[in-house]
């Protein structure tokens, strides 16, 4: 794998440039919004005089998009050119071309490969020119680049055709993989460990096991691949998938044969699990007996366990369990859980009991622990049981967990008829303490208050969140919204689900599947919404509108890419398409910033006359994100000479160019025609936008004058959103009175909201008004009614930063005493302080709390990061190094290729001169416990 300099705080202090590198990151990575432009960043940090090299440049841009940050990476590589003069070499232009097509399109991108010198169109640039057109899945350009790449004797390693079969994969073109694999054979390209991967899942998915198995041998025979443990480990779970035992041990024993590999946690869970599928339980304890890693890894007792427990083995998952609770250090309860489980579905609810009984004794078992008693006794119909432990896991629970749907109504349920009321309120008190908004408990709540005496009612409303009015309605019943909204991995299709629904004969209207599939859009499950679509096509003979066609075409788009839309729309009856589905197809155009087949279908649309403002719209966004500003007065004008009227967004997309521009003149005469434009009210947007413009040209008098005036049109629902933007914009100015007028203004909504709590404190150390900060952050902890991590952590940042470790270190321990469980964003702002102040020591503890505390979409500062686990290597704490790699991978940070990878280099006795940052968010890693799929690690372009 290729990687970039190292980023981290060296533990050698003759490297000063690095340290002033980690300073620039650090600037840059306050930059919250991607889109926001760096260069006057940049150029500040050399008007300072600082210094920063090439390699340290290449290093950020890599960074950058490693984060998804693609529009800063982009603006770094042009600027190292642009104003540092840096030659650009064949490796920064296929990054730079990569970059291009993933922030301005497919079209900007071949424009910008189509004028660089021909030294620079190597094989790096068409990679990357290859690798756009697969993100996009458009197999013409890829199949006519990958032959290009053939002419110009480019295709002579396994990577385009990697690629390729990628692509062929995701679009379903599985007949064209084979003969990519002929052509690789007849060109003497040898097949890589993806290459092999790739094609092996493949086999697997689709039960061709002569195919897995020729394709195997030779892989097998060929001295330049090394098939590793996971190769084996995929052909044993094809093998089992069609119930050839014998053939999946003799897999098994393959992985056996090469005892380094069982010394990662990955490889050994994979193994038991797989033994454990073929029902040879010595063989599974054999494996056990020789392989089993230390105590410290809690993962491999809960794996044989479960594995155990499969084959009906009680007895000896209760050894196992004990084995390792008597040697572990650290107290998992996940261990505990699945032994508990097991009881539980075998109906040993006195072990069951005595087990959490007994750990009770020294340690607090956690909501989870206690769900799994309630499961267990509903599906044995001990309900006072359930109920009893139920109660438990909601009093215990942290905030963000949730009961089981079906073990809260199932004991809700019988409560009621047993006209509890005392129960019923106590479990509701305590949702509502958990923040847990359950309005049938309230429904049944008051029913039940209603049936078992009447007076009883008004002490219901004190644990009641909403007001009467709404609880006179009936109880609301379960919905095939209720059935789908749970199923929030994408990857997982919601047919099984609306197939059950259809079966239990639950209510399908065309109207509430409509309802359905917006719902989806609005939390951008486009993939479910797909499969709506699609269900009621192959299921039902409901009639289909234009707008029906127009939300497929643009899900198609998202999902299946803009080759796919295109024939759905080619597709398309021509009684359906209406101005929306014209429409459609245009918008997705613009999203994929198709420049060409955008104007194509507007002079379509011109010609049908199907053009309109919103259509107009669409364009004037397209031309401002491609920077093609000389065209938006031009099509103003065509829709002033046609007779079509400018609305509020038009006016905001033109105003929005010229501040890009820096033409505060057109931008002033644009205002004013907006402000005697009868047909459009003035919009505080509008002079937002302008107030920015006046600020990037250093006008800041202008800049006030357009606050002065936004403000006038704040109002109604609008001020909440609006005077927050207002702090943020007077604290840039550093206009610290206007900073306190308008949040006496924002107190006067009413309403408590903390995202105003965030601008006020943001904008004040923005000030650098310390003491107002903490006084508005004493005023939100005493006031506020959800606590919002957001707002500790500025004060905690801003504290790191000025070195008040002591004042952050208090903060975090106020939080916790009032019952708060810091997030994994906490604990990192601390770690970076720590790692910033050389307090390496408490650094890595930091980083491993906010490792523990991981949510979705959350990664750790890659210079903290770095930094702790070069300070580890350097001490030769090879150990506690690998902890953290290990946390890095439990909580699928890095996939196993790449913690392999980075353990290698931590016991390896080179100098820390490589970097660690590059390897860390490459890649996902699968469960390791799911049946044969394995880690597939794309290769990175040089």
């Amino acid at each position: 794998m290729k990687v970039v300099p190292f980023l981290g705080r060296p533990r050698h202090s003759k490297l000063p440039a690095e340290i002033q590198i980690s300073s620039l990151y650090d600037r840059i990575q306050a930059v919250r919004d991607p889109k926001a432009s760096i260069s006057s960043l940049l150029n500040q940090w050399i008007e300072e005089g600082q210094t920063v090299s090439k390699p340290q440049l290449q290093s950020l841009v890599r960074i950058m998009k490693d984060f998804r940050r693609f529009h800063h990476a982009l603006e770094i590589s042009q600027w190292m050119t642009d104003r540092r003069y840096f030659t650009l070499t064949p490796s920064d232009a296929a990054i730079r071309l990569d970059l291009i097509s993933m922030v301005h399109g497919r079209e900007q991108a071949e424009s910008y490969f189509n004028n660089i010198p021909n030294n620079l169109k190597t094989s790096s640039a068409y990679g990357a020119l290859l690798s756009g057109y697969v993100r996009e899945k458009s197999v013409e350009k890829a199949e006519a680049t990958m032959q290009k790449m053939r002419e110009m004797d480019f295709a002579t390693s396994s990577f385009p055709y990697n690629m390729l079969i990628n692509l062929y994969s995701q679009t379903g073109n599985h007949g064209k993989i084979e003969a990519l694999i002929q052509e690789m054979q007849s060109k003497a390209i040898p097949c890589d460990a993806f290459t092999v991967r790739n094609l092996m899942v493949a086999y697997v998915a689709a039960s061709d096991i002569s195919a897995m198995e020729k394709f195997l041998n030779r892989m097998e025979e060929d001295p330049h691949i090394s098939v590793d443990w996971n190769i084996y480990s995929v052909a044993a779970s094809g093998y089992l998938k069609v119930g050839l035992i014998d053939k999946a041990l003799e897999m098994l024993k393959k992985i056996e044969s090469n005892r380094p590999h069982l010394e990662r946690l990955s490889a050994f869970k994979f193994l038991l699990s797989l033994y454990a599928r073929t029902g040879h339980k010595q063989e599974l304890y054999r494996v056990w007996n020789l392989y089993k890693p230390s105590y410290e890894y809690p993962e491999a007792y809960s794996c044989m366990i479960t594995c155990l427990t499969k084959l009906d083995d009680i007895e000896g998952a209760e050894k196992i369990f004990q084995e390792w609770e008597c040697e572990c250090t650290m107290y998992d309860f996940r261990v505990l859980n699945r032994l508990l489980s097991a009881y539980c579905k075998r109906c040993l609810f006195d072990k069951a009991e005595s087990l959490v009984n007994k750990v009770i004794e020294e340690r607090m078992p956690y909501a989870s622990t206690w769900n799994i008693l309630a499961k267990g006794y509903v599906e044995d119909k001990q309900m006072p049981k359930a109920v009893e432990m139920l109660k438990k896991a909601i009093s215990v629970g942290r905030k963000g967990w949730r009961p089981n749907s079906i073990i809260l109504d199932a004991c809700i349920e019988y409560l009621e008829g047993q006209g509890n009321l005392e129960e019923i309120e106590e479990i509701a008190r305590l949702c509502k303490n958990l923040g847990i908004p359950d309005g049938d408990i309230h429904h049944r709540l008051l029913r039940t208050s209603a049936a078992v005496n009447t007076s009883s009612i008004s002490r219901v409303f004190r644990v009641l969140p909403y007001s009467t009015e709404s609880l006179t309605s009936n109880a609301p019943k379960e919905s095939l919204q209720s059935r789908i909204s749970p199923a929030i991995d994408l990857r997982v299709s919601i047919v099984p689900a609306l197939e059950q629904w259809r079966k239990e004969g639950g209510s399908i209207k065309q109207q509430d599947l409509h309802r359905l599939i917006r719902k989806l859009r609005t939390f951008k499950r486009y993939n479910h919404a797909l499969e709506i679509y699609e269900w009621i096509r192959d299921k039902f003979y409901f009639d289909i509108s234009p707008g029906d066609v127009a939300i497929q075409l643009d899900l198609i788009s998202k999902v299946h890419g803009l080759e796919q839309a295109e024939k759905y729309f080619n597709e398309t009856p021509n009684s359906l398409r209406s101005f929306q589905v014209y429409g459609a197809l245009l918008n997705c155009y613009s999203q994929k910033k198709s420049l060409e087949k955008a104007e194509a279908i507007m002079q379509e649309m011109r010609d049908m006359g199907f053009v309109k403002t919103l259509t107009y719209n669409v364009m004037l966004g397209l031309y401002s994100r491609l920077g093609k500003h000389e065209k938006l007065d031009n099509l103003m004008q065509e829709m002033e000479e046609n007779g079509i009227g400018l609305d509020s967004f038009t006016y905001c997309i033109r105003l929005n160019a010229y501040c890009a521009t820096s033409d505060m003149e057109g931008m002033e005469k644009l205002l004013m025609k907006l402000e005697t434009d009868p047909a459009v009210n003035s919009d505080w947007n509008a002079y937002i936008v302008a107030a920015n413009g006046y600020l990037k040209a250093d006008l800041k008098e202008k800049a006030v004058e357009m606050l002065k005036k936004s403000e006038q049109f704040i109002s109604g629902r609008s001020r909440r959103f609006g005077y927050e933007i207002l702090l943020t914009l007077y604290a840039t100015m550093g206009n610290k009175t206007e900073v306190y007028r308008i949040w006496n203004l924002y107190k006067t909504i009413g309403k408590f909201f903390n995202t105003g709590y965030v601008a006020m404190v943001s904008s004040l150390l923005k000030l650098d008004d310390m003491d107002g900060a903490e006084k508005t952050f004493e005023e939100w902890l005493s006031g506020n009614k959800f606590f919002d991590f957001r707002v500790p952590n500025l004060l905690i940042r801003a504290y790191c930063k000025k070195g008040l470790l002591e004042k952050a270190e208090q903060l975090v321990s106020r939080a916790i005493e009032q019952g708060e469980e810091p997030i994994a964003v906490t604990w990192d702002a601390l770690a970076a302080g720590y790692h910033e102040n050389n307090q390496m020591e408490k650094a890595v503890d930091t980083l491993k709390k906010a490792l523990l505390a991981t949510s979705q979409g959350w990664k750790p500062n890659p210079v903290t990061l770095s930094a702790c686990l070069e300070y580890l290597k350097g001490k030769a704490d090879v150990e506690e190094a690998e902890n953290l790699i290990r946390l890095l991978r439990e909580q699928s940070l890095v996939s196993a290729y790449d913690s392999d990878i980075l353990v290698n280099y931590i016991r390896s006795e080179e100098p820390g001169s490589n970097t660690i940052a590059q390897m860390l968010w490459d890649h996902e890693d699968l469960d390791a416990e799911t049946d044969g799929v394995v880690d597939l690690k794309q290769e990175s372009i040089s």
